[in-house]
């Protein structure tokens, strides 16, 4: 199964990103990486993810989904590090 990263931006002043993470944390495995910011587990695509959280966003709001492959990097704490490892086929 593929990880993709989901970045986010919720924009209107005062939202509350209770519902949009308790969504992401309803992927078979996710990871909060940085502030707005998680990895998630998923065999599906990238715009299958959008749909998924799409309605706890706004017209405001900014996102940006992507799959990570072999040429993806990363300089993250180690356990995140380990997460995204072991939950994608990147060596």
């Amino acid at each position: 199964m593929p990880v993709y990263l989901i970045d986010y931006d919720l924009n209107s002043p005062g939202q509350d990103y209770t519902k949009l993470i308790k969504k992401i944390m309803e992927f078979p495995a996710y990871c909060s990486n940085l502030i707005y910011s998680w990895a998630i587990y998923y065999n599906g695509s990238s715009k299958d993810v959008l749909n998924s959280i799409a309605p706890f966003l706004d017209s405001s709001d900014r996102v940006i989904i992507s799959r990570l492959n072999d040429d993806s990097i990363w300089y993250l704490d180690k356990e995140k590090s380990e997460w995204i490892t072991n939950h994608s086929s990147h060596p």
